[in-house]
């Protein structure tokens, strides 16, 4: 069963999403080198499937670098903070790749690093909304490199 969404203008999203990267300079605690804002876009589910997993899975948003973040157009990112927290994961995976950060090491341990930090500061956002739904403790340890 699909949710109804509002549609968002892209000026409004682009006012939520510059809202969401200072909350995440702000988490991270150090100034971000750049405030560059990705692109946003939101595409059905069914394209983050194939651009993420290749087949069903869960993914509901990614980021890639240099053409920016994409987000299943059912998540309700205006009213609902559990789904506005999935969109700042993935700007912090935007700040990272702005940074440089986790450059030095494997692939692998680049994106389970990287994806410690979104899930750590998802988290952190949603205790700072007061959000009753959290992100499970040491969810990242259970990803795995294929």
């Amino acid at each position: 069963c699909r949710r109804k969404v509002t549609i968002m203008t892209h000026e409004t999203l682009m006012q939520l999403v510059a809202s969401l990267f200072s909350i995440v300079a702000n988490l991270t605690g150090q100034p971000l080198v750049s405030d560059a804002l990705p692109e946003v876009h939101r595409v059905p589910h069914a394209q983050i499937e194939a651009m993420a997993c290749q087949h069903t899975c869960r993914v509901r948003a990614i980021y890639i670098p240099h053409l920016g973040v994409y987000i299943d157009d059912n998540l309700d990112i205006e009213n609902n903070p559990f789904d506005r927290s999935i969109l700042l994961h993935e700007l912090v995976h935007h700040a990272q790749a702005a940074m440089g950060k986790y450059e030095d090491i494997s692939l692998c341990e680049r994106w389970k690093s990287s994806e410690a930090d979104g899930y750590r500061m998802q988290d952190a956002y949603l205790a700072r909304v007061g959000s009753g739904k959290r992100i499970p403790p040491g969810i990242a340890q259970l990803l795995n490199c294929k």
